[in-house]
């Protein structure tokens, strides 16, 4: 199954610890290291206070598995001196958390943006003609 690696309930618009955690799954039968994969688009969901980011995605088989967090980098280049030119406090790591769920596909993100805009013309077109209406049937 695929997974999705997140890192949750980060209070928005302020410094998060992405640039220290280097998060690592263990097999507990094998342990044999669970190969993490980077996310490219990284979809952020968000409220005014919290907010959220997949990290990585990985796909293992029904078993228990381990989380570790080691000391590293897990953030791009740019995104590292975007950080580094960032001054802020302390980053305060009681706020935030990392969860793993099941991963969704990226295909109904990219469907709901065509289908938003035709509903959005659609309610326009009925705009539209609800105002023409007397010109259009009535010749």
């Amino acid at each position: 199954m695929a997974y999705t690696l997140l890192g949750i309930k980060a209070p928005v618009l302020k410094r998060t610890p992405v640039d220290r955690l280097q998060p690592h799954i263990f097999n507990q039968a094998t342990n044999q290291e669970v190969e993490l994969v980077f996310s490219v688009l990284s979809p952020r969901s968000n409220d005014f206070y919290e907010g959220r980011m997949e990290t990585y995605t990985f796909t293992v088989e029904k078993g228990d598995y381990r989380l570790e967090l080691a000391a590293g980098s897990n953030i791009s280049k740019f995104e590292e001196m975007i950080a580094n030119a960032i001054t802020s406090k302390s980053v305060d790591l009681t706020k935030f958390f990392i969860q793993i769920r099941k991963r969704q596909l990226q295909f109904y993100a990219f469907l709901g943006v065509p289908i938003t805009i035709l509903g959005a013309f659609g309610i326009i077109g009925g705009f539209v003609n609800g105002i023409l209406a007397d010109q259009l049937f009535n010749q």
